[in-house]
């Protein structure tokens, strides 16, 4: 009887381990980051879909801080990823770009509405509880945008 009960317990916690690691390393654990190229947001428009651009490099340490911190958060990951096509965009890497959204100071959040247009941006660092009540802001601006624009069409 013993051995019987050992051998459930042991598939027990063998399930629970393999489970625990099975949601740790799921998609919606993290943020699905794309690398920033032209084409990316072209077709970002086309779809009609919003973008989060995050301007970052590798010398910049508060950009590595929102990294492990912000953007480990459970809220954060799903207000990102459920919200918008998170691109990441090395500053050291994209020249061009930094000109093209006038980045000046990293860590840069830029929010861009569904018609390609930039929306606001945040160009310092943010702690969680900052970030979260930034994304509820733009969430309300896109709301009235919306409500805006299509009583303008009527």
């Amino acid at each position: 009887m013993k051995t019987k009960a050992l051998i459930v317990t042991f598939i027990t916690l063998l399930f629970l381990v393999f489970a625990y690691t099975f949601f740790l390393h799921s998609p919606n654990n993290k943020i699905q980051w794309v690398n920033y190229t032209d084409n990316v947001l072209l077709n970002a428009k086309k779809r009609h879909q919003r973008v989060l651009i995050f301007a970052e490099a590798n010398y910049c340490d508060w950009c590595k801080q929102m990294e492990t911190i912000n953007f480990t958060d459970p809220t954060i990951i799903k207000l990102i990823n459920t919200n918008y096509l998170p691109v990441i965009l090395d500053v050291e890497k994209n020249i061009n770009a930094v000109s093209q959204f006038h980045i000046l100071n990293l860590p840069t959040l830029i929010f861009i509405n569904n018609d390609g247009r930039e929306m606001t941006r945040n160009d310092a660092y943010l702690d969680v509880k900052s970030m979260i009540e930034l994304f509820h802001s733009v969430s309300l601006k896109q709301t009235n945008d919306t409500i805006s624009s299509s009583i303008h069409h009527e």
